[in-house]
């Protein structure tokens, strides 16, 4: 059972996430549209087509040429398209990051325009297919006349694609799309844990329940939280997932703790609460929005490479991981879920606000530690968020710690007095009422 499930699991993840998936269901389309009109060539439509003297035709000929040339002109355009999209994968790989490959291959919109190109061309084959001298070719222009609008819709996609390829190599159109994908899952993260979390309550210490260990190695993407509750309630226990979802995990080290009256479940539930784990490569953000923080993160690093040395793009990224981080604030680290009796029944590890921001910030500041500009900009990204925590006060250590060591870099980096005139005014403005400013500046 815990097999088939994994391999359902499997199938199902590789399926939609996929580049064919949109393809193989559009060209499908297209094939019964085209069996349809094929075996329908003596309905009413085709008749009075048939009827119109710029639609008839008197040979098979001409039909013929028209489809040919179709099928011909669509294939080159195919061709063209996605040689268009190998170029754009090695820009992007060489300019941003290879982890946001995924996210170009898999994008909606092109796999739209495969799926038009195959299903056109599959079209026009199977309408070409049928032709015969025997049957009533007057009543052929029902098809010909939907290849023809289906060869000008392709031209029309062809020149959308060209559009959104070029702007699929421009960093600020990468970043802001890398943002939007981010906020949103991050935006339902926050939603949906606010919803399934109940009142806190103690939990017991890690290491007083039953340690199960993983069997499998890779990296935990995502558990099916609902399944997991649904055995916990079963079985009168409660789960804590003792890794954090994004961590490699190797076989045989602990993954679960369960605790209940005898601290013990049957080997049959242990493989079926295993099941609900999901393991496999690539970093997913509608599966663990913390990966577009470290995409961003690293989109900036590249931006600060002497290769690319793009030290704008890098701000840029400064400036939207600010803003998903002042969402961020408005989660308390807590993962836990509730079954359906409401008691707290699942627990898990997240990434905490501090690492998060530690793990987001830390490698542009190393890298960007002689850009004054970088500097300054983390500096107003540290400021910003400690004025939106103003009120709480819950990460005014990390925040103020994160700001002691900025400043510290700029004061042993950049010390020239044309540095102090250009930092000095920029430190003092009013957000610095929520950060201790130190007595050098």
């Amino acid at each position: 059972m815990k097999k088939n499930r994994e391999r359902f699991n499997k199938i199902k993840s590789d399926i939609s996430s996929s580049i064919g998936l949109y393809p193989a269901m559009i060209s499908l389309a297209y094939l019964v549209l085209a069996f349809v009109l094929v075996n329908s060539r003596h309905s009413a439509i085709s008749e009075w087509l048939a009827n119109r003297p710029w639609l008839s035709f008197e040979s098979l000929d001409t039909p013929t040429a028209i489809l040919t040339t179709l099928i011909g002109s669509i294939i080159s355009l195919m061709v063209l398209s996605f040689s268009m999209v190998m170029v754009v994968l090695s820009q992007a790989s060489s300019s941003f990051s290879p982890k946001i490959l995924r996210g170009l291959v898999s994008e909606k919109s092109h796999q739209v325009v495969l799926g038009n190109y195959l299903g056109s061309i599959l079209f026009c084959l199977v309408c070409l297919g049928n032709f015969s001298e025997e049957g009533d070719i007057h009543l052929l222009s029902a098809e010909v006349l939907i290849s023809i609008l289906f060869g000008l819709l392709c031209l029309v996609l062809f020149v959308v694609f060209i559009h959104n390829v070029s702007l699929a190599i421009q960093a600020s159109e990468v970043i802001i799309r890398l943002y939007k994908k981010t906020r949103h899952h991050l935006q339902k993260f926050i939603d949906e844990n606010r919803k399934e979390a109940g009142h806190p309550e103690d939990w017991p210490q890690e290491g007083e329940g039953q340690i199960i260990l993983s069997r499998q190695s890779g990296y935990l993407q995502r558990f099916q939280r609902k399944g997991l509750l649904n055995l916990a309630q079963k079985e009168n226990l409660r789960i804590r997932l003792v890794i954090e979802v994004g961590d490699f995990v190797p076989i045989g080290v602990p993954v679960v703790e369960i605790y209940g009256e005898k601290n013990k479940i049957s080997r049959e539930s242990e493989e079926e609460l295993l099941s609900f784990l999901h393991f496999y490569h690539g970093e997913n953000i509608e599966e663990n929005y913390t990966y577009g923080f470290t995409q961003l993160m690293e989109i900036g690093v590249k931006a600060l490479s002497p290769g690319i040395n793009d030290p704008g793009t890098a701000r840029i990224c400064i400036h939207y991981l600010t803003d998903l981080f002042h969402l961020r604030m408005q989660w308390d680290d807590v993962g836990q879920a509730c079954a359906e009796n409401g008691s707290p029944s699942l627990k898990w590890k997240v990434s905490s606000f501090q690492s998060l921001l530690y793990k987001s910030f830390e490698p542009i500041k190393i890298y960007g530690s002689n850009d004054i500009m970088i500097l300054m900009s983390l500096v107003q990204a540290i400021k910003t968020l400690a004025y939106f925590d103003a009120e709480r006060q819950v990460h005014r250590k990390v925040l103020q710690a994160f700001y002691d060591q900025l400043l510290d870099l700029i004061s042993k980096n950049h010390s020239y007095k044309i540095d102090e005139m250009f930092v000095r005014p920029r430190l003092d403005d009013s957000n610095d009422t929520y950060l201790v400013l130190k007595e050098q500046y």
